[in-house]
């Protein structure tokens, strides 16, 4: 037994954690990395055989679902004639970070306006917040279908709301999910509904933490709100901003079931909708190819990590805020 002071203690207490995260982290990592370099098609068990780095050469310059690979003719004719878009903007990659633009904007950039909102003194603030909040509760899979019903093209109620208002040229003619240029940005909305009220919340922690000195100050010198949260309580809320925006860069690339579930695993309509981890799924399940999806999926994990290191590095010069 190990006495107290003694130099590997500490290392005991942490060594159940350290087993932990390398069998469920580093283990599936190192495999994932080493199935990346054969060729494993489920199909064909008996044709597994060693591919070194012929599964990493195709994704980064032939494969156009994947990051573009816009000089690969065959594979630009191919998206032609299948009716897509530029094999650039209907890349999975070119997909994901526009939908990470979006729902940086539906769901930070919501949540901080309905957190300012409710942080005023208003008549049944908390059943609003209450309210918003509400689908964070539920599961995706449920918010999904039921959005895949709220939103049918032909009978679906905001459909059939739109046009009893005489709305009827706002909706997309192949409906919602049908038309490519709607189909990446409604489901962007739909995630922007569903966590819209988690950042509200932080933000709302946030503002709470503001000392009421401070806002008093403001109004001795005649600021309006509008002066007071642009110059008061944005600044003040700037490291709740930085988490809220990484965890939303990191939820937008993990995002996988709703697009699933709503029927996008699929590309549809025209590749609009193909996001790095549905195509990844669709290479390694759909088409049997385990070995092919194992490069995919390692690639991916270095692009996420590059893009949350690359958000490190431009947020490190930010002050912390002492109050």
């Amino acid at each position: 037994m190990l006495r107290p002071h003694h130099p590997l203690t500490p290392w005991g207490f942490v060594l159940p954690a350290l087993l932990l995260f390398a069998f469920a982290v580093l283990a599936p990592t190192a495999m994932t990395v080493w199935y990346s370099t054969w060729s494993w098609n489920t199909n064909e068990p008996l044709a597994t055989r060693p591919a070194g780095l012929r599964n990493y050469e195709v994704a980064l310059t032939r494969d156009v679902r994947f990051l573009g690979a816009p000089g690969n003719q065959e594979f630009v004719a191919r998206a032609a004639r299948d009716g897509d878009r530029h094999p650039l903007l209907a890349s999975s990659l070119a997909n994901n970070l526009y939908y990470l633009l979006l729902t940086l904007v539906f769901e930070v950039g919501v949540g901080l306006v309905l957190a300012v909102l409710c942080h005023r003194q208003l008549r049944a603030v908390k059943v609003v917040r209450a309210l918003l909040f509400t689908p964070m509760v539920l599961a995706l899979t449920i918010i999904a279908l039921l959005w895949r019903f709220l939103l049918r093209a032909d009978d679906g109620i905001v459909n059939v709301l739109l046009r009893a208002a005489g709305l009827a040229g706002l909706i997309p003619d192949r409906g919602w999910f049908g038309d490519q240029s709607w189909a990446l940005t409604t489901i962007s909305l739909i995630s922007g509904w569903v966590y819209c009220g988690f950042y509200m919340v932080l933000f709302t922690a946030g503002l709470e933490r503001i000392p009421r000195e401070i806002h008093e100050a403001a109004l001795i010198d005649g600021a309006g709100p509008w002066r007071r949260f642009l110059h008061v309580q944005l600044p003040l809320l700037r490291e709740v901003g930085l988490v809220s925006a990484l965890l939303c860069i990191t939820g937008a690339f993990k995002a996988f079931d709703l697009f699933y579930v709503i029927g996008a695993k699929d590309g549809a309509p025209g590749g609009s909708t193909w996001i790095m981890a549905t195509w990844i799924y669709k290479r390694a399940y759909g088409d049997s190819d385990l070995g092919y999806g194992a490069a995919l999926s390692v690639i991916f994990t270095l692009i996420v990590l590059g893009v949350t290191l690359l958000f490190r590095a431009l947020t490190r010069g930010v002050r912390r805020v002492e109050f």
